[in-house]
């Protein structure tokens, strides 16, 4: 069985933040859609009526306990979310940087002269004639047969 080593740290909390977004995003929808009307309409749910379409009674079945409890859940891993973020900041901000290596005094400009200096291209070289290439002599056993046709 081969064991992969565990994923790093900002893997694991990119994954958290996206969730956490994810559930943010869709708890206000989803508090819309069940406080006004729901249609259904063909194969597709909105909160628009829609011609055709009918009237659906989406209702929360948890309990107001249970609601609350989800509601400080949630709490908490935004809380979470944002201290993460935070400790990633602040690591990013940090971290050491990689040092820049000094430029070559070959590769700096004159300082009293042009940035470049233009070269002209020299002309292309004739092209040499090409000796012919002698005929091939047929085999041996060609020139026999030949012979008897």
């Amino acid at each position: 069985m081969i064991l992969l080593p565990p994923p790093p740290p900002r893997i694991i909390i990119r994954a958290t933040l996206a969730l956490l977004a994810m559930l943010m995003c869709a708890a206000p929808s989803w508090a819309q859609a069940t406080a006004q009307g729901v249609w259904r309409c063909g194969n597709t749910y909105q909160a628009q009526p829609c011609p055709g379409g009918q009237a659906i009674t989406a209702q929360d079945p948890r309990s107001p306990d249970e609601r609350a409890l989800h509601e400080a859940q949630v709490a908490r891993e935004a809380q979470a979310a944002r201290t993460l973020e935070q400790q990633r900041l602040r690591a990013e901000r940090d971290a050491p940087r990689a040092p820049v290596p000094p430029a070559a005094a070959d590769d700096l400009p004159e300082p009293n002269g042009p940035l470049f200096k233009a070269k002209v291209p020299k002309p292309p070289k004739a092209a040499k004639a090409k000796k012919p290439k002698p005929a091939k002599a047929a085999p041996a056993g060609a020139a026999a047969s030949a012979a008897r046709h």
